[in-house]
């Protein structure tokens, strides 16, 4: 397993509690083991150093992964999509406080649109 700085992963549990790992964390793979990597469906900024993101509808646990630079915060949501129509929202922590910098999808190449919740 490779360790990337400044990267950081977090989960959604099945019971609906949600947690955040260090900020270095093990980097996992888009493309298989837990889905594959689909845009981001929302972010709210709830304060300087945490967002909530809206990551489709997975029928197991989503990854939000996100990469940090002084420019932009970068977010890919990994997953398995199902048929059913409903949103699962991810808690992130940031290595440093959002400030002025663009929230980025890593799938789309965009802003993702805002949350509602």
């Amino acid at each position: 397993m490779k360790l990337i700085p400044k990267v950081l992963v977090a989960v959604v549990l099945l019971a609906g509690s949600v947690f955040a790992v260090s900020t270095t964390a093990v980097a996992r793979s888009v493309s298989g083991g837990n889905g594959a990597a689909h845009p981001i469906d929302s972010v709210s900024v709830l304060d300087s150093r945490h967002l909530l993101v809206g990551a489709g509808c997975p029928s197991d646990t989503p990854i939000v992964t996100v990469q940090e630079t002084h420019r932009a915060v970068r977010l890919r949501a990994t997953y398995t999509a199902t048929a059913f129509a409903c949103l699962r929202v991810v808690k992130v922590t940031l290595a440093s406080p959002i400030g002025h910098r663009r929230i980025i999808d890593m799938v789309t190449g965009e802003t993702p649109p805002p949350s509602r919740f």
